[in-house]
């Protein structure tokens, strides 16, 4: 192996003659040097594309000049499909790679050997092994029944869950109102084996987990969920996220961090201690006597207006002993259902039922979890546990709290839990209100029904990134070897390259948008980077609005009037979204080449107050329309408006494209009025 820069004429030079000197003249020459490209074309320095450009041009016409004495039964020179098809950000690869089609076509008339290859990726290998993580390339694969990677990027993991009451037993057999109900320890469990790789065996703690909006499963309907493990500041955090739909925003479910543990002796405790701490006053050891106690009849039928219905997977409660603050519980779940401890070592009922014990001295019925402080996972859970419960000091009314320890039928100890905080739910009305809305949205949205995605929703961003495995692509370069006679200009595809012509040239700003609203979120909100720029908050109600957009399409928990939008994390891509929704909510269009001379909150407000538009009075309208609270229903998610203009009055439960239709006709609306008023006048 000789090394050198194919941009360096001397070097190559040297290199060539060095291989000459001991193997004679070259007989074929293969010229695959490249360096990938990435940004919008207004944003790229000439530098950078200069960059992009050397190796396939400049190293091609050295090449060519250096061999021409040699006597060549071929030059291939790897180009690649984007010279033909394009793509968002490929600006000056594009154009590099169409340089080597068009210079060998150019040689072919001179008598010389040359082609040019458009390859598709070589998937891991060539320029692409360098990308250890692109952007879509699957995360690893868990072998949980539940989570199928979908999306790495970095230090960023997405996996994707998707639940039916006809397929899934955590939902079938937990149901609220009659709808199929994720538990939170459905999010732990699948949090658990997002990490279980890179845990490589030791102990996993999960700190700060935080409920929020429940997922509901109405029957004949399925619902898709995202786990995002992500590498923020030194530590592993997760998102548990959902989106119902259409142009509706995610929904978090979940978040909390993970840490690891190397794995020390086991803990064993001496059950008859665990139960002589309990200082017992009362055991229940039938059904009957739990179900009493637990006041189970308010939950069902007719009992209530919140109804819960829990399936056989949830019947595994044995005794319970109880004394004041500490209790011991004994799960066992039926022999019928062990095996699903095979795929869940962090059982959901097993560990729902293990949380629920201490309501046996709740004041209401009606509590859903809402945070755990601590949830350290030592080893998996077995078909009969024991559960120690120790409620902290304080807990009643609101909130309630203790301390468990799993144990199995030896003491030893499996999972240990500190401060998990069940909520009471105090508007009962809201909590049914979001539900009939998650219901409603579920039936309005129509394409998660399990019937499979869309034909559109399968990507076209995804359809054209795909390419070769390594077997594949040596197969077909020893294919195109063994030819006598090569074309000036030949393209190596997997894939039918008519379709993807058709397909690249489909693609548009907006379908663009579309895309990636689909796409699995990669991450949840971040900090504000350490920026050069000081932090300058916004000050109007139209910067309020933009930055808002920025927020919720960069994931950076604060964004300054005065921030650099690229350097915040933003790309390319990230600018089209922004500019849709901006066009979206606001019914203008911003040139995207204004908006990069200058990429920064106050100068993309003052783009739009001078579009002549009426942008700048929808900013405001819509402004003081998002003046509302978010108000957690204990798990369920009420949206009660603190200011509400004539007209716009209603807006629960609208869609996107419904909110603009209205104001859209208030705006109208106020035109006619001014241009009255100007004909009186």
């Amino acid at each position: 192996m000789l090394r050198a820069d194919v941009t360096d004429e001397a070097g190559l030079g040297a290199a060539l003659a060095g291989l000459r000197g001991r193997f004679g003249p070259l007989n074929g020459v293969l010229h695959a040097a490249g360096a990938p490209s990435a940004g919008m074309l207004a944003r790229r320095t000439p530098a950078e594309a200069d960059g992009v450009l050397a190796a396939k041009t400049v190293g091609t016409l050295l090449l060519d000049r250096l061999c021409a004495d040699d006597p060549l039964d071929f030059l291939l020179l790897c180009s690649s499909v984007s010279a033909v098809l394009g793509g968002p950000g490929q600006s000056d690869y594009g154009a590099a790679n169409a340089f080597l089609d068009a210079y060998a076509q150019w040689r072919r008339g001179q008598g010389r050997p040359v082609t040019s290859l458009g390859w598709g990726t070589w998937e891991g290998v060539g320029m692409a092994a360098g990308l250890t993580a692109r952007p879509g390339a699957p995360a690893a694969e868990t072998g949980h029944p539940l989570l199928r990677p979908v999306r790495s990027e970095g230090t960023t993991r997405v996996y994707e869950t998707v639940l039916s009451t006809a397929d899934s037993w955590i939902v079938d057999d937990h149901r609220l109102m009659g709808h199929g109900l994720v538990p939170g320890t459905a999010y732990l469990e699948l949090v658990r084996a997002a990490l279980a790789d890179q845990a490589g065996g030791r102990e996993i703690e999960l700190h700060d987990v935080l409920f929020m909006t429940p997922v509901i499963v109405p029957d004949g309907q399925r619902r898709t969920v995202y786990t995002t493990i992500e590498e923020q500041d030194g530590r592993t955090r997760f998102t548990v996220r959902s989106r119902p739909g259409g142009d509706a925003p995610w929904r978090e479910h979940a978040t909390g961090s993970a840490s690891f543990h190397e794995r020390g002796p086991d803990t064993v405790r001496d059950l008859a201690e665990v139960e002589a701490r309990c200082e017992v006053t009362e055991v229940l050891s039938t059904e009957e006597e739990i179900r009493r106690r637990l006041g189970v009849e308010r939950f069902e039928e007719g009992g209530g207006p919140l109804r819960f219905w829990f399936g056989p997977r949830w019947q595994v409660l044995e005794t319970i002993r109880t004394g004041g603050r500490r209790m011991l519980a004994t799960l066992r779940l039926d022999e019928a259902f062990l095996a699903d401890l095979d795929d869940y070592p962090l059982h959901p009922a097993l560990l729902d039922m293990a949380g629920g014990v201490f309501r046996l001295h709740a004041e209401d019925p009606y509590y859903l979890p809402l945070t755990y402080r601590s949830l350290r996972i030592l080893h998996p859970l077995t078909g009969t546990v024991h559960v120690g419960v120790d409620i902290k000091p304080g807990s009643g009314g609101e909130t309630l709290t203790c301390d468990l320890e799993l144990l199995d039928p030896d003491g030893r100890l499996l999972v240990r839990v500190t401060d998990f905080t069940v909520k009471r739910i105090n508007d009962v009305d809201a909590l049914l209100e979001q539900i009939a809305r998650t219901v409603a949205e579920a039936e309005a949205a129509g394409g998660d029904t399990g019937e499979g995605p869309r034909p559109e929703a399968t990507g076209a961003l995804a359809a054209l990134g795909e390419g070769f495995g390594e077997t594949d692509g040596r197969a077909a370069f020893a294919r195109l070897l063994a030819q006598p006679d090569l074309p000036a200009h030949l393209v190596v595809t997997p894939q039918d390259f008519g379709a993807l012509r058709r397909l690249a040239r489909s693609i548009t700003p907006a379908l663009l948008a579309r895309e990636l609203e689909r796409l699995a979120p990669l991450g949840g909100s971040h900090p504000r980077p350490d920026l050069a720029t000081p932090f300058v908050a916004p000050a109007t109600e139209r910067e309020e609005a933009v930055a808002a957009l920025w927020r919720e399409v960069l994931g950076v928990e604060e964004v300054g009037v005065h921030d650099d939008f690229f350097a915040l994390g933003g790309h390319s891509l990230a600018a089209v979204q922004i500019n849709t929704r901006i066009q979206g909510r606001f019914g203008t269009e911003l040139d995207l080449r204004d908006f990069f001379h200058s990429p920064t909150v106050a100068h993309t407000v003052r783009l739009l107050a001078g579009s002549g538009g009426d942008a700048g009075e929808a900013i405001e309208a819509l402004s003081r329309d998002a003046s509302v609270e978010l108000h957690g229903v204990d798990g369920a998610e009420g949206l009660h408006g603190t200011h509400e203009p004539d007209g716009l009055d209603d807006l629960d439960g609208l869609s996107d494209d419904e909110v603009e239709a209205r104001l859209q006709a208030l705006l109208a609306e106020e035109a006619a009025h001014r241009e009255d008023q100007g004909d009186q006048e």
